[in-house]
């Protein structure tokens, strides 16, 4: 297996483990619905997904990032396309 073929597993894999894990957290500043993670990956892959607008890590101070709208999405289309149900 290529490189390139074992870094698109791994994004798609971090995704998946991202939107799994992730919590809400309502302040002032932020709705309830905003999709909070840990950062606890590889932030080379971090980085390739933030790239991608898939994630927001905030600020690289913060031990959380922030799932957006489009990193929602493309985690629920990888969980259809590996046949995994969400609930």
């Amino acid at each position: 297996m290529s490189n390139s073929k074992e870094d698109a597993i791994r994004e798609e894999l971090t995704m998946m483990l991202l939107y799994l894990s992730h919590f809400t957290e309502g302040t002032k500043y932020s709705p309830d619905d905003v999709k909070i993670a840990w950062k606890g990956h590889d932030f080379t892959i971090l980085d390739k997904l933030q790239e991608q607008n898939l994630i927001d890590r905030r600020s690289f101070k913060s031990k959380s990032l922030i799932i957006t709208n489009e990193g929602e999405a493309k985690a629920k289309e990888l969980f259809k396309k590996y046949n995994l149900d969400l609930e």
